[in-house]
């Protein structure tokens, strides 16, 4: 790793996250972290951060107040100093990591949280949360180091749990693919507009009647101006979060109108003169409203289910390409047919299942770029894996004839004993992909019959 001469909370430190992808940004690029993926690509793109409130500093101040704490624990335990460091990878050097310390030989990281009773017994059981296991992944794939003691206290022994943490190789793979993924998306993100805030609309005039037995003067005109002014903005098209919210505040209006266009109805029947054109302006208002706030109310369900279904099969056809971009590409290295077993449809039911609940159109999107994001993760780290496959088995000629390779039939083929009994009896246990194969191979069983052979 490439160790930074910056300290930590300095701007120079600042910085150099900004222009890198960080361990603690990890969870959240994973879509499990405390901000959503669409919020950290909108931080990176524009370099705003949220600013930091009162509550929340004094937070970070006792978390590292507890950390230098545990940090001297930590270090009589183990017998051996702890530096806190902030590093780049040498082999991924756009991932970033600042770690709380680290042992002079590199090998052992040290990462501290403030005790909670939810994430101690996570400790206990030794079965972390993803948002925090993808921050130490990344954590030791920076270091290269062995583990991470990963420590959660209130900075004394005596309320102080820890456990033991080593890379899963295919969460590391995973998590290298997602910001290969992450940097793509970053390259055409463009950020939304700012957060939306519903149009005040101004309320409907109180009916005046004077009379002086002979003449009937009123504001029946106001009345009707601001009637006509909320029928032209029932008809504005509904496209965006700021469309629905200043719709939804209009019929919150009209629904608030409407008694008291029904209580100034009433006030001119008791009137005396001539009121007849009065209240056929009332009665007409207060048909016209109702139905103004029926079919409002049946449009903004409708319109946001369409938009959501738009949204929908863009990102399904966005991930449908991908799937068939990389299949194209893996034929061409094979001389064959390549097919990932997945239909569209199966494609937008995973969609569908990463953004229920999600209210808000920009909330909506934002889940469905995540998902999308994650499963051309899964199809770029399909197509990796049959890839080194084909470079294991391609001069093989029992095995260039195939017509298709699909997940299914991809897994059996890496572990084949027969295959690996073949190179066996071509006497080619020299050959530099033979451990390759070995490795490959994870049924014991197999492995079993093979020595009996």
């Amino acid at each position: 790793m490439k160790i930074l001469d910056v300290q930590q909370g300095s701007t120079e430190w600042n910085a150099a996250r900004l222009s890198k992808f960080t361990a603690s940004e990890a969870p959240a690029m994973m879509g499990c972290g405390w901000i959503t993926r669409e919020q950290l690509l909108r931080q990176k793109k524009t370099g705003v951060e949220p600013e930091i409130s009162e509550s929340q500093q004094r937070l970070f101040d006792k978390g590292h107040e507890t950390e230098t704490l545990a940090r001297a624990i930590i270090e009589e335990m183990i017998g051996q100093p702890l530096y806190p460091v902030t590093a780049l990878s040498d082999e991924h050097p756009n991932l970033l990591a600042s770690m709380d310390g680290i042992t002079l030989d590199e090998e052992v990281i040290f990462e501290h949280k403030l005790f909670s009773e939810k994430l101690a017994k996570q400790v206990r059981s030794h079965d972390l949360e993803p948002k925090y296991y993808w921050q130490l992944e990344q954590q030791l794939l920076v270091a290269n180091a062995k583990y991470v003691i990963f420590v959660i206290s209130d900075g004394t022994k005596e309320n102080m749990h820890y456990m033991h943490y080593s890379s899963v190789p295919s969460r590391r793979e995973e998590l290298i693919a997602s910001w290969e993924q992450f940097e793509k998306d970053l390259e055409a993100y463009t950020p939304p507009e700012e957060p939306t805030v519903a149009a005040n609309i101004e309320q409907v005039p109180m009916l005046v009647v004077q009379s002086n037995g002979f003449t009937l003067t009123t504001n029946i005109d106001q009345i009707q101006a601001w009637h006509q002014l909320i029928k032209d903005k029932c008809a504005d098209e509904l496209e965006n979060d700021q469309d629905f919210a200043d719709r939804e505040s209009l019929i919150k209006a009209i629904k608030k109108a409407e008694p008291i266009i029904e209580q100034a109805y009433q006030q001119v029947i008791g009137a005396s003169g001539n009121v007849s054109l009065i209240l056929n302006a009332l009665q007409e208002m207060k048909g016209s409203l109702r139905r103004l706030r029926l079919d409002g109310e049946k449009l903004i369900t409708a319109k946001k289910d369409q938009i959501k279904q738009g949204i929908l099969s863009t990102y399904a056809t966005e991930v449908e390409q991908h799937l068939i971009a990389g299949n194209k590409k893996l034929s061409e290295l094979l001389g064959a047919t390549v097919i990932i077993p997945i239909e569209k449809m199966e494609i937008t039911n995973a969609l569908i299942t990463e953004t229920k609940g999600k209210r808000t159109l920009e909330s909506f999107r934002s889940a469905a770029s995540a998902a999308a994001a994650q499963l051309k993760v899964g199809a770029n780290l399909f197509h990796m894996r049959a890839n080194e496959n084909i470079a294991l088995f391609k001069d093989w000629a029992s095995h260039n004839d195939a017509s298709s390779i699909s997940s299914s039939e991809y897994d059996q083929l890496v572990t084949d004993s027969q295959m690996l009994q073949h190179l066996v009896a071509e006497g080619v246990e020299q050959w530099e992909g033979y451990e390759r194969v070995l490795a490959k191979l994870t049924k014991s069983e197999e492995l079993a019959e093979l020595e009996a052979a």
